[in-house]
């Protein structure tokens, strides 16, 4: 098996590129989690308010 010997700025523009990339990936990652708790906060929300709905309308009348 040979060895290829790898310049030190080679590596470190593979690694800055590598950095960029995950980067990258992670405020794409984060940005989604933002949007799903936002999308769950509404969801919540309307549970709240059709279960609130749902319990007026179940209240029995007084006579």
């Amino acid at each position: 098996m040979s060895t290829v010997r790898i310049s030190p700025e080679v590596e470190l523009q593979e690694l800055r590129a590598m950095n960029a990339h995950l980067q990258n990936r992670n405020l794409v990652l984060a940005q989604g989690v933002a949007e799903a708790r936002e999308i769950i906060a509404e969801q919540q929300a309307r549970i709240a308010e059709m279960e609130s709905s749902a319990a007026t309308v179940d209240e029995p009348e007084a006579n």
